[in-house]
């Protein structure tokens, strides 16, 4: 401490560089500044402290975790639920420090159901917690081609190279004035059912502001109807589908008067690639109990699947190799969870006995039927 006659004896300006020498300044460190800038993959790898986690319920272990990474983590209680996996379930973990992959690893790890392997993946800027089939089958469906079709397009001189809008602004612009304006700048046949909208308190005067750079007509329309379907439910909300090579726009229940069918080739999405046990390659006979090295492709990762564990999945390892059970009953197994993820991404009131909506497998071919805005919820969905 300074002296306080000396402190006296002193000008206030030479006061001031001695106040300024002795005040504690919490300097950013290296370390949060790199944190700031880490994409969510290479939050995944990132070493993360050591954690304790005694009982502690699911949902409040997820929270603590995601703020240990500064990535969200949320779960997929619709696939974790049905398993006995909830908000409440206890967990415990003492763990050093380590990759936060490795760590939320460990973490479903000690609250996985016996013979139901839970499984991360990144999506977007959030880790999702979810099934191990919930996490492999998502790719899967993401591949069907559930898109209502094609437009050609007309270029006009306004767009990118990419097809996109420049330049978009619109200051509470009549929503008619907008939609003429997309229709001519993407040169599409863009057909509105006004009566539609008209039910739901919209009509042709309905101020639309937004400004953007750089986006395509369809996300264009996107942000304008977002803004149109602010408190509204599925069925009073607009949507635009793309059929019979027009642009369409009108109310969820006008897109539910009428069913289509449309049928997938689901025959790659159904491969079950079997886990045969390696031959031993030990020349000097070093063999197990059973004659063989090796763990039968029963360790960690995706069993039969290979090592698919990387920034976009990941599990909880064990035993979960196909071995060499029934190929039929795997498909099986495959073809029903499909379903299942289709039916609850759109909502199960969407398809029979509540709906109109119905979803069945043929050999390969799987064949649904479904209400245009079943298909665009789908789409939406699956984007």
């Amino acid at each position: 401490m300074l002296n306080r006659k000396l402190l006296a004896c002193l000008p206030i300006s030479m006061l001031l560089v001695v106040c300024v020498a002795f005040s504690p300044v919490r300097a950013e460190s290296p370390t949060d500044k790199t944190a700031k800038n880490l994409t969510p993959t290479q939050k995944l790898v990132q070493d993360v402290q050591a954690v304790s986690l005694a009982k502690e319920p699911l949902e409040k272990a997820l929270k603590r975790l995601s703020d240990l990474a500064g990535l969200e983590v949320r779960a997929d209680w619709s696939a974790l639920e049905p398993l006995g996996v909830n908000k409440d379930t206890p967990v415990s973990l003492k763990a050093g420090k380590m990759k936060f992959g490795k760590l939320l690893d460990l973490a479903l790890n000690t609250i996985a159901p016996k013979d139901h392997p839970l499984a991360w993946y990144l999506s977007d800027n959030q880790v999702v917690v979810t099934t191990q089939m919930r996490a492999l089958m998502r790719d899967r469906v993401g591949r069907l081609p559930i898109s209502g079709g094609t437009v050609e397009t007309k270029k006009t001189g306004r767009e990118t190279a990419a097809g996109g809008v420049r330049k978009l602004e619109f200051n509470e612009t009549p929503l008619e004035t907008a939609l003429d304006f997309l229709r001519d700048l993407a040169g599409v046949n863009l057909v509105v059912n006004w009566k539609s909208l008209e039910v739901g308190g919209l009509g042709k005067d309905t101020p639309v502001t937004l400004k953007a750079n750089d986006i395509s007509v369809g996300q264009a329309l996107d942000l304008v109807l977002s803004q149109l379907n602010v408190g509204r439910d599925r069925m009073g909300s607009i949507y635009y589908i793309v059929e019979d090579g027009m642009v369409k726009i009108a109310s969820g229940e006008a897109l539910s008067q009428t069913t289509k069918t449309k049928v997938f080739d689901i025959s790659d999405l159904l491969m079950v690639v079997p886990d045969y046990a390696a031959p031993d390659t030990n020349m000097l006979g070093n063999v197990g109990a059973n004659g063989m090295t090796g763990n039968n492709g029963t360790g960690g990762g995706w069993g039969g699947w290979g090592n698919t564990s990387n920034n976009s999945y990941s599990n909880n390892g064990g035993n979960n190799g196909t071995g060499n059970t029934n190929i039929g009953a795997q498909r099986q197994v495959l073809a029903d969870n499909l379903i299942e993820i289709i039916k609850v991404s759109i909502g199960n009131d969407m398809w029979q006995p509540d709906g109109k909506g119905s979803i069945k497998l043929l050999g390969t071919k799987l064949v649904i039927s479904q209400t245009p805005l079943g298909f665009k919820l789908l789409e939406q969905s699956f984007r």
